[in-house]
């Protein structure tokens, strides 16, 4: 009887430990920017975008819990870094120096770098006019260590200005304390799509990977969970919902369309410059004053 008692108590025991298991699951600290269209932000309250969006069917494919935690993007890297998150979902490009201190998953898809520069700005349309100029950056970005030959030759004639976050670099491209931007595609686009007066200039320098990233060496079965789910997640139809959604297809024509309307703004007087346009009124002002003048002096 003793036996049997032990039995039930040791059998009660291991059940609770394994209740007791299962009510402290794991959750994964993944660090994200709070805003940063189109990757992530908030909309009526809700925290929307191309990273939450395929973060959250992620983890419901591999079934695991997490929470985001808001960081500007580089500090998201440091705290990675640092084993203070599980895991960064950033729109965070795969390079060789990154490779030293983190793992990465397989790209859940790819964007490129670009220029872009504002209409109102006619002395910066081309990529000749970059000489002497100053182009911005965001803080912890491939773009902050220029990531292709011709953008390292291009920031050799110009001065590079850091921003933290994609709103002060905006503003700063719009108020004109830099000329031109130096950015992601797919952030771009976004602007474009919104008939902002920006225009990309020239062709995309480079095409990058993008991928979720942990510790190096840390974390590997959530790496493993992550790999699984995004190759499942892009055989499945709200894959290409969520790009379609937060990445604007045709940029290039957008780009131009917007650069176009801004130019036949400029040129509905026949393309003349309105300093020219406003002489030549004075001028004809100036004779018709004249004549009135003689036709009075003839009626004396």
């Amino acid at each position: 009887m003793k036996k049997i008692l032990i039995g039930f108590a040791l059998l009660f025991f291991s059940g609770s430990m394994a209740l007791i298991a299962s009510s402290e699951e794991t959750v994964y600290k993944i660090g994200m920017e709070e805003s940063s269209v189109p990757y992530v932000y908030k909309e009526k309250g809700k925290l929307v975008g191309l990273d939450p969006d395929m973060l959250s069917e992620i983890a419901k494919i591999a079934k695991f819990k997490y929470e985001i935690v808001h960081y500007d993007f580089s500090t998201c890297l440091e705290k990675l870094k640092a084993g203070e998150l599980d895991g960064v979902m950033n729109n965070l490009f795969v390079t060789p120096k990154r490779k030293e201190d983190f793992d990465f998953s397989v790209p859940y898809w790819k964007d490129y770098a670009s220029f872009v520069v504002y209409n109102h700005n006619m002395e910066v349309n081309e990529m000749e006019d970059f000489e002497g100029i100053k182009i911005g950056v965001k803080k912890g970005t491939v773009f902050q260590n220029y990531s292709t030959d011709l953008a390292k030759e291009i920031f050799a004639k110009n001065k590079q200005v850091v921003f933290n976050t994609n709103d002060d670099l905006y503003k700063a491209l719009r108020t004109d304390q830099i000329q031109a931007v130096y950015a992601n595609d797919s952030e771009i686009k976004t602007y474009l799509k919104e008939k902002e007066p920006f225009h990309i200039v020239g062709k995309p320098l480079r095409e990058f990977e993008v991928s979720f990233a942990v510790k190096k060496g840390k974390n590997r079965e959530l790496l493993q969970k992550v790999d699984e789910a995004i190759e499942n997640l892009k055989q499945r139809e709200i894959y290409e919902k969520i790009l379609e959604k937060y990445t604007p297809h045709s940029y290039q024509e957008t780009a131009v369309a917007n650069f176009d309307s801004e130019k036949k703004e400029k040129e509905k007087d026949g393309g003349m410059n309105p300093v020219i346009t406003y002489g030549l009124i004075g001028m004809v002002l100036v004779l018709l004053l004249y004549v009135i003048h003689l036709k009075l002096k003839e009626n004396k």
